[in-house]
């Protein structure tokens, strides 16, 4: 994993994340000379994607998870990128509905089996959990993420002790 800073290092390193944690200072000290293979861009920061795309090796990929939708401009830089890679923009629109004749699992399928992996155990999102939340606080939530609140990573709201303003009764779960 590689970021600006080591704030979110132990986030990173927790178990089923990253093998290894630097800050791109590291990272160009270290040389990566031949570059990777695969190159995941999760920030949703477009400017990223030269950077992102620099470490890539010729024929390697790069993937942008968290690229804006809709038209736009990116620049890979002057000389940043070497050459043949192929960039991949990851978004859920871009799959189909029903039709696999493309090869492609189908939106539906890639739902249940993110389900059946969360049921079985075989994937954990607790560590993903940043802040659980009252819904009640649910304004300031959205403005936190509006204005980019880099400590803001998983947010759960929180209905077990929340209470309604319309009747203040307690909601349980059914």
């Amino acid at each position: 994993a590689v970021a600006r800073s080591k704030t979110k290092v132990k986030e990173s390193l927790a178990e089923g994340g990253a093998d290894r944690f630097l800050t791109i200072d590291e990272l160009k000290c270290e040389g990566a000379l031949e570059g990777f293979d695969v190159v995941i861009e999760a920030t949703g920061d477009a400017s990223i994607l030269s950077f992102a795309s620099s470490l890539a090796r010729a024929g390697g990929r790069v993937v942008g998870l968290g690229t804006p939708l809709g038209r736009g401009r990116i620049s890979l830089g002057q000389g940043g990128s070497r050459p043949g890679i192929t960039i991949i923009g990851a978004h859920i629109s871009g799959m189909p509905e029903m039709d696999r004749s493309n090869g492609l699992w189908p939106y539906r399928n890639e739902g249940q089996l993110f389900l059946d992996l969360l049921a079985g155990g075989k994937l954990v999102l607790d560590d993903l959990i940043t802040h659980r939340i009252d819904p009640s606080r649910a304004n300031e939530v959205y403005e936190s993420l509006r204005i980019g609140d880099p400590t803001l990573i998983g947010i759960m709201f929180d209905w077990n002790n929340h209470v309604s303003n319309c009747n203040h009764s307690k909601i349980t779960r059914i």
